[in-house]
């Protein structure tokens, strides 16, 4: 829960300090530095964990969550007198309100209840991407741990590969030339595409890419795509609302709303399964919320980036 908390509060004090113009150029890069941390971090553990043993390496983690701080602290600093939202009014002034503003908020204001809506939807593409991948692991490793280990080490090295791409050239061109709204169309278009070729192929379980099955080239595409794409964009329109809404109705979604999501999607997609739905059908399904979810998020970004929401 805290690496949930702590990651919407620094995208929020992001959004704070970038306006719309410059988020679009940096937000892929800064994401950038999520993605090479998740590469590295188990790369350290790795290493050092037979030399310093589970106690120092809590240590490490610590000394990493302190840098963190005070990177935080030359950033606010210098937001102070260069940040873009510096000359408005309260910039640096406690926001107030109560507890439940932010949750209020997903029910009042229609960006919070778009945002949220995508969430839920994303949500719920990982959770089948999840479950699919798990049950094809199980079925064909079957009592095999070192190889359902290299499968998903593989798996996670593809997506972080086209992942690092995706933010470092795609999104960031796109975003800047063209808007959050095309980078919505794109993601969808491509995700669609993948989930229906997976429902036509005969066997989503053959391999296509080295031992890698289509159906985990799906996974890693939408993986790579949703962090390396969705996130970009959906950070970028909330340097264009109030700070009332960055720092109250987004935490919400990003934590509460996310974590819901999660236990709603587990539950469908059991659901699904009991009833007997095929991977074939979960890649319509995966296909059909993918749909919704560029569309709201089309839709949302072409709305506020021509005028700002009316906060409520």
């Amino acid at each position: 829960m805290f690496n949930l908390f702590v990651v919407s509060v620094f995208w929020s004090f992001m959004t704070d300090i970038w306006s719309d113009p410059q988020a679009r150029r940096l937000f892929p890069i800064i994401g950038l530095g999520g993605t090479l941390g998740a590469v590295m971090g188990p790369i350290i553990t790795r290493s050092l964990v037979e030399f310093i043993g589970l106690a120092l390496l809590l240590a490490v983690s610590a000394a990493f969550l302190a840098i963190a701080v005070i990177c935080i602290m030359l950033l606010g600093k210098w937001a102070h007198d260069h940040g873009a939202h510096r000359n408005e009014l309260g910039s640096e002034s406690a926001i107030g309100g109560g507890m439940l503003d932010g949750l209020k908020q997903i029910f009042s204001n229609p960006f919070i209840a778009s945002m949220s809506l995508m969430m839920l939807l994303n949500d719920a593409i990982g959770t089948i991407a999840y479950v699919l991948i798990t049950d094809y692991s199980g079925t064909t490793f079957p009592n095999d741990v070192i190889a359902q280990t290299r499968f998903a080490a593989n798996m996670d090295l593809f997506a972080n590969i086209i992942q690092i791409f995706v933010q470092l050239i795609l999104t960031r061109w796109l975003l800047v030339r063209y808007g959050a709204s095309v980078v919505f169309i794109v993601w969808t278009m491509t995700i669609v595409f993948f989930c229906l070729t997976m429902t036509l192929v005969n066997d989503p379980y053959v391999p296509v890419l080295g031992t890698l099955p289509w159906l985990a080239m799906v996974s890693i595409v939408d993986r790579s795509l949703s962090f390396g794409m969705i996130q970009p964009a959906r950070e970028s329109l909330y340097t264009l609302v109030s700070r009332n809404l960055r720092y109250k109705g987004k935490n919400v979604v990003d934590t509460m709303v996310w974590r819901a999501g999660d236990v709603v999607s587990m539950t469908s997609v059991n659901g699904f399964r009991a009833l007997g739905i095929n991977v074939a059908g979960f890649g319509i399904i995966w296909a059909l919320l993918a749909a919704s979810s560029g569309l709201i998020g089309w839709r949302l970004a072409n709305r506020i980036e021509k005028s700002a929401f009316i906060e409520k």
